[in-house]
């Protein structure tokens, strides 16, 4: 019998989840000593309903990793000459991009599609492009969908307005309240 959309998409996560489970724990050191200090190994992680296995790991815990080990704390999954920017978080954490290959822009575009953007928008990103990475990554994901991109971060209003008519824009990414 075929099986459901939703057990494709679950089975399709669980394989992600496995993945990347079983990286992290072989190239980031601190993700291996907080699965060993909780008894736990990546054949413990069969699929997303086994993620409260999982530790939780607190921002002030990534904070006191980062302090301890910098800049990443040990849980840098690929070596530090392949990260292409590093973003710099409240708390303070510093959290490298997603590597160009990686399923989170996939994921990204995916979601951008089912919430209504589509190639030849022209989007209006007024998510800062600075220090924390929410500009950098929905400009790359609504470039990756087919998108012009307006970098208009959080600069002034009236100007985005102005910008948003002169372009004739199609679509907005950023805070509500902004």
């Amino acid at each position: 019998m075929p099986r459901s959309v939703t057990e494709k998409i679950m089975s399709n996560l669980d394989q992600k989840l496995r993945e990347a489970i079983k990286h992290a724990y072989a190239k980031a050191p601190a993700v291996k000593a907080r699965f060993d200090k909780a008894g736990i190994t990546p054949n413990d992680i069969h699929g997303v309903a086994d993620l409260p296995k999982i530790p939780v790991l607190s921002k002030d815990e990534i904070v006191a990793l980062q302090q301890a080990n910098p800049p990443f704390g040990g849980m840098l999954g690929i070596p530090p000459e392949k990260v292409t920017h590093i973003f710099f978080s409240p708390g303070p954490i510093y959290e490298p991009a997603p590597e160009p290959d990686e399923g989170a822009w996939d994921t990204a575009v995916g979601a951008l599609k089912a919430i209504g953007f589509k190639p030849g928008d022209v989007v209006l990103n007024s998510f800062t492009y600075h220090l924390v990475p929410a500009g950098f990554l929905f400009d790359n994901a609504f470039v990756r969908l087919g998108c012009t991109v307006v970098p208009g971060g959080t600069g002034s209003a009236e100007l985005q307005i102005k910008m948003m008519q002169d372009l004739r824009v199609t679509g907005y990414s950023g805070t509500p309240a902004f």
